[in-house]
């Protein structure tokens, strides 16, 4: 894991910004995260920055597997982005930042994972359990956004955190439609068993002050026996490059963030 300081210039900064935002179908507009997903040699977008970005970080020769364009209005938990095939797991990630509204940071774990892409946690947990903004806008739990939804459609009288309107509706519809069985598939695989992560060792307890610090989103029970590697700042035009194997988390530390990730694998 490494990171190089100013690579992008403030105008190639301004000009992915505004790619971003124009909603097209390459969008994802969700109430926790908005991305977009153009892609590589297909379509019509500033892909030459990010080119010369690239070029100028990796030393192999690399195809590129997905770019993602992502605002945050949450933290990303414990997870790593391997892919499903050893091609992609020996790969890279890239983070290009790009905005930040408050400190920003991605912790990165001297813990890695030699399978598919996974997300880790020691406490089991649906994949319709969400993040909603609630009246006050500020991020509340669902436990699962199927029974939400139901009670909003049957008694809206009896929810008094949310506002039950038509684009509260219309957004648990879409979100349990993405969210359902089939839609799943290995971006949301979930893992309990940690035996298996290299490095890990389970008499290892996690720090209390990094916890609240920074991975206070996270249950702390899930990062006991895992090892901080670096805690690294989300700067503008500046650029991050990760093992894909390599396990991390977003930091709960900002209000709103976006960047871009790129994920490469070798040929």
């Amino acid at each position: 894991m490494f990171e190089i300081k100013n690579v992008l210039t403030p105008a190639e900064i301004n000009e992915l910004i505004y790619y971003q935002n124009i909603l097209d179908h390459r969008s994802d507009i969700r109430p926790d995260v908005a991305s977009k997903h153009p892609r590589w040699d297909m379509d019509q977008w500033p892909q030459h920055i990010v080119k010369k970005v690239l070029d100028s970080v990796l030393d192999y020769n690399y195809q590129v597997d997905e770019v993602i364009f992502n605002l945050f209005k949450i933290s990303f938990k414990l997870h790593v982005d391997s892919g499903d095939t050893e091609e992609q797991s020996t790969g890279h990630g890239i983070i290009i930042p790009l905005y930040n509204n408050g400190e920003s940071y991605t912790v990165f774990f001297d813990n890695f994972w030699n399978g598919h892409s996974a997300k880790f946690s020691k406490k089991e947990n649906s994949p319709f359990e969400y993040q909603l903004p609630n009246k006050q806008e500020q991020f509340q739990t669902v436990k699962d956004i199927r029974e939400f939804y139901k009670q909003c459609i049957d008694s809206p009288e009896s929810i008094t955190d949310f506002n039950v309107d038509s684009k509260l509706i219309k957004e648990l519809e879409y979100l349990i439609e993405a969210r359902s069985d089939k839609k799943i598939g290995k971006v949301d695989n979930r893992c309990y068993d940690y035996s298996q992560i290299v490095n890990y060792d389970k008499s290892k307890l996690f720090d209390q002050a990094m916890h609240s610090k920074y991975l206070n989103h996270i249950d702390i029970e899930s990062l006991h026996g895992l090892t901080v590697s670096n805690i690294v700042e989300w700067t503008p035009g500046n650029v991050i490059v990760f093992e894909r194997n390599r396990l991390h988390a977003g930091a709960g530390t900002h209000k709103e963030k976006s960047g871009i990730t790129i994920f490469t694998k070798c040929y």
